[in-house]
């Protein structure tokens, strides 16, 4: 009895302290495989593209502003990106009264994924030293930053 009990528990221990180095390489170029694809899937930001985008943003934030100076109906779309390349929307719309502002966080997948909406009474742009910054008057939500870009003075 103790003489197969013995056998047993001998070919469970030598079974447990077997492993499977082919397996192991699979499992790795397998997991290799899919983080590559998932990288592949994000659209790669050029750090000058970074530059681009926030310039196109402003010239986008002025256009708008200026429809709200004559008091004409306006929309528009700004898009920001993080670090890791995910989109931050921002929507404006004007109409005539009051600017209709909607962040749209939900592509963002280290944020919380939301979308905020407020209603705002005016945009603003201040220029201080070394930076321009476009904010939204937002009534009891007080100011939202839309937009800041900053600069070196020669």
């Amino acid at each position: 009895m103790y003489r197969m009990l013995s056998i047993g528990l001998l070919i469970v221990l030598i079974g447990c302290g077997m492993t499977t180095p082919v397996e192991e390489t699979t499992q790795t170029t397998e997991l290799e495989e899919e983080r590559s694809e998932k990288e592949a899937e994000k659209p790669e930001i050029p750090e000058d593209s970074s530059l681009k985008n926030e310039l196109e943003n402003q010239k986008k934030l002025e256009d708008f502003m200026e429809k709200v100076k004559k008091g004409a109906p306006a929309k528009v779309r700004i898009t920001r990106y993080t670090v890791e390349g995910d989109p931050i929307y921002t929507d404006l719309a004007f109409n005539k009264e009051s600017i209709e502002f909607k962040r749209d966080t939900r592509r963002d997948k280290q944020g919380n994924g939301q979308v905020i909406e407020r209603i705002c009474q005016s945009i603003k742009k201040e220029e201080e030293l070394g930076k321009t910054v476009y904010f939204l008057n937002c009534g009891i939500y007080g100011h939202i930053e839309l937009l800041t870009l900053a600069y070196q003075e020669y």
